[in-house]
């Protein structure tokens, strides 16, 4: 009678085992699922703190040049004028292409600037 009496209480340990290490291995589950988890998100802060840090060093050295630009231009007043007078002279041959070829032309002739 003692040998059959000790199989309920081994099964249960038994049982009881293996219901603790399931238990034990779904908590390392969980904590390692947490650590990765954790770990993405952290990630993806540091990359979206990179880049609004990439942005604002962007902008400042944007701000930089414009000022460096201006500063130049001030000092340069003949390399300035050269400048204005080229954009203006650009202006001028764009805005006589745009009307030629809106009025269709005119003469071909016209349209021959340098030939002799």
């Amino acid at each position: 009678r003692a040998p059959r009496a000790r199989r309920p209480p081994r099964r249960w340990a038994r049982k009881k085992a293996e219901l603790e290490a399931m238990n034990a291995l779904m908590n390392a589950s969980a904590i390692t699922i947490q650590r990765v988890h954790r770990g993405h998100k952290g990630r993806v802060a540091a990359s979206d703190v990179r880049m609004e840090m990439a942005e604002f060093i962007a902008q400042i050295r944007e701000e930089e040049a414009k000022q460096d630009e201006e500063e130049y231009w001030k000092t340069h007043t003949f390399a300035r004028y050269k400048r204005d007078v080229k954009a203006f002279v650009r202006t001028l041959a764009e805005s006589v292409r745009s009307i030629q070829v809106g009025t269709g032309g005119g003469d071909p002739e016209d349209h021959d600037f340098g030939a002799t």
